[in-house]
């Protein structure tokens, strides 16, 4: 049985980043701050789903959002650099709780990479593969970590917007 304080780890992958970015906002109408959601996403895809300009320095983020407006802004002014894709050397951002996993893999990159932070995270080899092979794609990968009582919220936001793998550590 579980504790009532113990927490659910949900996560999404969405192949249409706009689908993303939509899902976020509802996120955050459900009353989840978007300083709990974790996203990764190549820089392309941010540029396009999160109005984040390419080639930017991680500090302007803030500056960067103003414009996309709440939950999506507030994502956005979090982004990090944290390494690139192996197979095709695109710049990989991230936000959110993730970050400081991705950006210590990313410093051991020789240990198996950004997205080997992943996997630490309890993501199986599998689901990692998959997502790294989304990224590529232009997909974005969200993870929100929230009381049992907020998961059934999450992964019906997530729904709603056509999420294309739904997970849960």
């Amino acid at each position: 049985m579980k504790n009532q304080n113990e927490t659910t780890t949900i996560t999404g992958l969405f192949k249409d980043p706009s689908k993303a970015a939509k899902a976020v906002n509802e996120l955050n109408t459900k009353g989840l701050h978007p300083r709990d959601i974790s996203a990764v996403v190549t820089e392309p895809a941010a540029e396009s789903a999160f109005a984040v300009e390419s080639h930017s320095k991680v500090g302007d983020g803030a500056a960067i959002g103003a414009g996309a407006g709440g939950a999506i802004g507030a994502l956005v002014a979090g982004f990090t650099a944290v390494g690139a894709l192996a197979a095709t050397g695109v710049g990989l951002v991230a936000a959110g709780p993730i970050v400081a996993a991705l950006a210590g893999a990313g410093a051991g990159a020789a240990a198996g990479g950004v997205l080997g932070g992943l996997i630490g995270l309890g993501i199986s080899e599998n689901e990692v593969k998959e997502i790294e092979k989304g990224l590529e794609d232009g997909a974005v990968f969200l993870m929100v970590e929230v009381g049992d009582d907020q998961a059934k919220d999450v992964r019906e936001a997530f729904k709603n917007n056509d999420v294309d793998t739904l997970g849960e550590l």
